[in-house]
């Protein structure tokens, strides 16, 4: 065959976004949609709420469904082109699976989540309404308190321990992008790199609460900084993490000119 042969067609993006409960998912779920989502995208958005319904108690709390009840009720089966996933979710292992998908998320503070999950579920559902925070909190399972480790273990159970930790900080390397709502601005500038999205215009955070943050008394922060110790330790693992991939793409602001830039972590 004569002449030059035209270049092989581009992959399509494949892209699910694991939305953590209370951690800034409904701002990035709006950035996905307005920069990513094109007319041609297969985009699926919250499609955990559709299987939730269907189960019931402990199950539902994990969300514990097997990949192909997942992919009956998402639907990821049969998808070929470009692809969007944007949803509540965790990160199962069989999502490694998953053909050229990339990844990502974003987390927060352990502390600062569930004080924000106290107010928005007392806020939007009237939830809590009889309770202090710090009562809320001493009712809270080890589950919840380290959510973000059950979030990213891969197969999450109702009682978190040093093993799910460690294959959390794992899975966190399968995910192109990472960023943190404590660095909303930041964590933009790395999604638009890693997406090639050119855009200057600031990006509101959405979802937010009205109210100033919770002040919790000194021997709560103390016996959350224990309980929920597995979060917290992933929480600095990520932000090491994080900081790399900024340094690797030189968007980070060290301030420092020879300060050496963090290195990437393993887990």
């Amino acid at each position: 065959m004569f002449g030059k042969q035209p270049p092989p067609p581009a992959t399509p993006l494949r892209f699910l976004y694991v939305h953590v409960y209370k951690c800034g998912g409904s701002s990035m779920r709006k950035h996905i949609t307005d920069h990513l989502v094109t007319p041609d995208t297969n985009f699926v958005d919250q499609w955990a709420y559709a299987w939730e319904r269907d189960i019931t108690p402990p199950d539902r709390l994990l969300g514990n469904v097997t990949r192909s009840e997942m992919l009956r009720l998402g639907p990821l089966a049969g998808t070929t082109g470009r692809t969007v996933v944007a949803t509540h979710s965790f990160f199962y292992e069989w999502m490694k699976g998953l053909p050229e998908f990339r990844f990502g998320t974003m987390l927060r503070d352990p502390i600062a989540r569930i004080v924000s999950q106290f107010g928005f579920q007392r806020r939007e559902f009237g939830m809590h309404e009889d309770q202090s925070v710090v009562d809320f909190i001493n009712g809270l399972p080890s589950f919840e308190l380290n959510l973000q480790t059950a979030a990213f273990c891969g197969s999450p159970r109702l009682d978190i321990d040093a093993t799910d930790l460690e294959q959390a900080k794992a899975n966190l390397h399968y995910f192109e992008f990472l960023g943190f709502v404590e660095d909303y601005e930041g964590s933009l500038r790395l999604f638009n790199r890693l997406f090639g999205i050119e855009s200057s215009a600031p990006a509101p955070q959405v979802n937010v609460s009205p109210h100033p943050p919770l002040e919790l008394p000194a021997p709560v922060l103390e016996a959350l900084r224990n309980r929920g110790r597995f979060d917290l330790e992933l929480y600095d693992y990520a932000d090491r993490l994080y900081r790399a991939k900024l340094a690797a793409l030189e968007l980070l602001d060290s301030g420092d000119p020879d300060t050496p830039p963090p290195s990437i972590p393993t887990a």
